[in-house]
């Protein structure tokens, strides 16, 4: 593991942007529960909050999604397109010398051009998730201000943490387009998972979300996949029961905590919700599909 200087501590985990869905806080557990892999793909990256706490051990990375803005950001960050790294930095210092200025923050997120690797980076650390949707077209209207003191570790550290992102993804493939060949072309390394977080459609939250009948092609897809497959679903009667033992795989429920609201003078409002763990292997052997 190479030490960039970043801050140790169980309640820091890096990540390169914040994201609607984002499993940062449970990233650990789902590469526990992947178990040891050579290759990792990801079909539906986000913010690929799994690829940061990955272990060095991993030889190859396939990271996949359909919004152009999350993968163009990915492949600036790998390549330092357009010298990403120092035009980021110069964002933060520039807001960390005028983030008291009233307004100062406002005017930042106004300034981002969504379809810009750096202001798309910065847009994503600075202002709710939400707004970075296509379908959010006033911007203004949904102002959310984030403490720095919250985040301090991006704030204190731009330059590490680019430069550990970098390192992360130097072995990565990073692909623009549909889910289905990540899933099932070929490996040459012997342990391959594939972890598929898709969009559950809250809200309109996400770029691109999937329609019921899309959900059911992508179970289609996972069944017939010969890899690993470690999923994370909504959970609700049409997953539990596609996901059930009948179909070669086994699910857990989990209980987690998603924040809401948090607009210019409301509170963030706090709300449960459940999901499943699925995989398709090492299910119990009288529970095997056929």
């Amino acid at each position: 593991m190479i030490e960039f200087g970043l801050p140790q501590g169980k309640k820091w985990k890096p990540n390169l942007i914040r994201w609607p869905g984002s499993k940062n806080r449970t990233a650990a557990n789902l590469i526990e529960l992947a178990g040891r892999c050579d290759e990792w793909r990801e079909p539906f990256l986000g913010s690929g909050a799994t690829v940061w706490q990955l272990p060095d051990t991993v030889k190859h990375l396939w990271l996949n999604d359909v919004n152009d803005w999350v993968i163009n950001l990915f492949l600036a960050v790998k390549n330092n397109t357009d010298d990403f790294h120092r035009r980021a930095v110069e964002l933060v210092r520039a807001y960390n010398t005028n983030a008291k200025i009233q307004g100062y923050w406002q005017t930042a997120i106004d300034m981002c051009r969504r379809d810009c690797p750096v202001h798309f980076w910065w847009l994503c650390r600075l202002a709710h998730p939400c707004l970075v949707s296509r379908k959010r077209s006033n911007i203004a209207s949904r102002p959310r201000y984030i403490d720095p003191a919250r985040y301090q570790h991006w704030f204190r550290y731009p330059t590490e943490i680019l430069s550990f992102c970098r390192h992360k993804l130097r072995n990565a493939t990073i692909t623009l387009g549909d889910y289905k060949p990540v899933f099932a072309a070929p490996s040459e390394y012997l342990r391959t998972v594939v972890y598929a977080d898709p969009p559950y459609g809250i809200d309109g939250l996400y770029e691109y979300e999937l329609s019921e009948p899309q959900h059911v092609q992508l179970w289609q897809t996972a069944r017939h996949c010969k890899h690993r497959v470690v999923m994370t679903v909504v959970d609700d009667a049409l997953m539990a029961t596609m996901y059930g033992p009948q179909y070669g795989f086994a699910a857990k429920p989990r209980e987690y905590t998603c924040n809401y609201g948090g607009k210019l003078g409301q509170q963030v409002c706090r709300k449960g919700a459940r999901e499943l763990y699925v995989r398709n292997f090492d299910l119990e052997p009288s529970r095997r599909a056929g």
